[in-house]
């Protein structure tokens, strides 16, 4: 039997959307914004930014769970990874253009190099996964696995994978602005 999952337990959860603004708030103060609108601004421009790490990682996701667990679901496969892809590719653009003027005065995009990283992690961690159960926290709840699973997939995906999301983007920001 299949589980509906909680309002909690949708893309993008909570937990995601609380370490975005985290470490949208971080490289706000970054631009030492001194009123409201200019702290409104900052935050704004900083999801943006954000966006410049969390869209290429969620790429990735997409692509290995398709290919490593597409034959689970061959008529929607294709369909979903060419939505999910164009939809990334399209916020991705946006990220680029909305930082434009951040990107040479506050950030060392050199760091974006650190991206790549993440292929290999994927590589492991799909390549090891024996179901989707290991990499879709949400699909280990709905399809019943045991709580342990659920937690364990969480702990990689949410915890291990937005750390290292987290390291991309602060080493993103100039250390001396």
């Amino acid at each position: 039997m299949i589980r509906e999952a909680p309002f909690w337990m949708l893309s993008p959860s909570p937990y995601s959307i609380v370490v975005w603004s985290l470490l949208a708030f971080y490289g706000a103060r970054k631009m030492q914004p001194k009123t409201v609108k200019q702290w409104l601004h900052a935050l704004s421009t900083c999801a943006f930014v954000v966006g410049l790490v969390v869209m290429p990682f969620d790429s990735l996701w997409i692509v290995f769970q398709i290919a490593r667990f597409g034959y689970l679901y061959p008529d929607e496969a294709m369909p979903i990874l060419l939505y999910c892809l164009t939809r990334n590719i399209t916020i991705f653009l946006l990220c680029i253009y909305e930082t434009r003027k951040v990107r040479l005065q506050l950030l060392n995009v050199k760091s974006l190099v650190y991206l790549p990283f993440f292929i290999p992690l994927f590589i492991l961690w799909f390549g090891l996964a024996p179901d989707p159960s290991w990499t879709d926290w949400t699909y280990a709840f709905r399809y019943n696995y045991s709580n342990l699973r659920v937690f364990q997939a969480f702990i990689i995906s949410h915890i291990f994978m937005k750390s290292l999301q987290g390291i991309i983007y602060i080493k993103l920001w100039k250390r001396k602005i």
